[in-house]
């Protein structure tokens, strides 16, 4: 991404100095252990929850859709990746 610039302010890949983490990541490995699962949809939801906040990397890996947005699409295309294996 190379939107640098607020509200949107993604730093990833060497683009405007990210820090790289997520760029040899799977979209929706929210806990980045390899493996999406059901672990991954709770961590999701509670972000969309304001349970928890996201960190940049888990943010960009949870959006799977990419719309900078963390919502229900985002948990359907982790239960639909999960279900596809």
């Amino acid at each position: 991404l190379e939107n640098c610039f607020y509200p949107n302010e993604y730093d990833e890949c060497g683009i405007c100095g990210g820090n790289g983490i997520t760029c040899n990541q799977i979209l929706g490995d929210i806990n980045f252990d390899g493996l999406i699962n059901v672990v991954d949809i709770v961590l999701v939801v509670g972000f969309i929850l304001e349970l928890e906040t996201p960190n940049p990397d888990e943010f960009y890996v949870a959006d799977l859709n990419q719309d900078f947005a963390l919502n229900v699409v985002d948990v359907i295309l982790i239960v639909g990746l999960i279900l596809s294996e």
